[in-house]
């Protein structure tokens, strides 16, 4: 009888390779946020396209164009937490840009008396920020340790 193959991750006997069972908690944070904003992303163009079909007046080239746009911002930032929990740090670059637009939304709204919703939008961007900067979670996204004790 043949062994059994090795199903254990590539590189998984190696200490310097971020492992999927040591995920920094901030990073399970970072993406639960994350997912929180795809819900909400694709929830909103699933609420254009029927007033698309619903309402009479509304423009059909600027209710597809943001449809469009709020479906690649969603995939955008599924591709972004799919690439962080692997331990990749390409991930990083988008998901803060969209933190940072997406607290700049949240605040304008809020200035506008629309604090119902732009509060949540600020909150989730804060959150997810400071997870995307903790020490552990840029250490696992990008292979760096922490200088080994006495060698400064």
């Amino acid at each position: 009888m043949a062994p059994a193959p090795d199903t254990a991750p590539q590189g998984a006997d190696d200490p310097d390779a971020p492992h999927l069972n040591r995920r920094p908690a901030a990073l399970l944070v970072l993406v639960a946020g994350v997912g929180l904003e795809v819900v909400a992303l694709v929830g909103a163009a699933v609420y254009l396209v029927v007033r698309l079909f619903t309402v009479a007046e509304v423009s059909l080239g600027l209710s597809v164009s943001l449809v469009l746009l709020a479906l690649g911002v969603a995939v955008a930032l599924v591709a972004a937490s799919r690439a962080l929990l692997r331990g990749r740090r390409g991930g990083r670059a988008p998901v803060a840009t969209w933190q940072l637009l997406q607290a700049i939304v949240g605040a304008t709204a809020m200035q506008s008396g629309a604090t119902a919703w732009g509060a949540p939008l600020v909150a989730v961007a804060v959150v997810v920020l400071v997870c995307l900067v903790r020490r552990s979670v840029v250490e696992f996204t990008t292979g760096s340790r922490p200088p080994a004790e006495g060698s400064r």
